[in-house]
């Protein structure tokens, strides 16, 4: 439970729902790929030598943890699953003396208020939105992972944002951005 001014409220995770692909997404059987699989001779398989499959070891450095923190203002749509609020928007902290401060982001998934300096992970925060208003609502890694990719696909440029795409999706990082 989550007490919002004293009064509870039932935080429920959201579920995602997985779909089958369709036809049209046809992966192809090992022979069809065999077919028109072209080996250029620069083929590596070091990764394929001592250990087990269990050894998780990730795709490569983490570039962004090399890199000093930074952020930008939060500028996505409203992560919260089951809102239907595509729209970018900026987002604030609501707290007495708050209202109205943008909420920053860094590129390692923390949330700040610009005002107070409360800093949290991204998983931390309740959002609501003019869209379904009313009550705060949590969100699930995936639904934040799918408002940050509607900003990524319009603001290229913006390198935190770009950075903190790359630093949620690095699987050595899962969800300890979301915790």
């Amino acid at each position: 439970m989550v007490k919002n001014n004293g009064i509870p409220i039932e935080v429920k995770k959201p579920f995602e729902t997985v779909y089958e692909l369709k036809d049209e997404y046809k992966i192809p059987t090992f022979e069809e790929f065999n077919k028109t699989y072209e080996n250029d001779g620069n083929l590596n398989y070091d990764d394929l030598n001592g250990g087990s499959v269990s050894e998780a070891k990730g795709h490569g450095p983490c570039y962004v943890c090399y890199k000093d923190e930074d952020w930008t203002y939060l500028k996505v749509s409203c992560p919260v699953p089951r809102c239907s609020d595509k729209e970018p928007s900026y987002w604030y902290h609501n707290r007495d003396g708050c209202r109205y401060t943008r909420m920053r982001i860094w590129n390692r998934g923390k949330l700040e208020c610009g005002n107070c300096h409360i800093t949290r992970q991204v998983g931390c925060w309740l959002f609501i939105c003019s869209n379904h208003g009313g009550t705060p609502e949590s969100i699930s890694p995936s639904s934040f992972k799918k408002a940050l990719s509607i900003v990524l696909a319009s603001d290229e440029d913006n390198e935190v944002i770009v950075d903190l795409g790359a630093y949620i999706g690095d699987p050595k990082h899962k969800n300890e951005w979301f915790n």
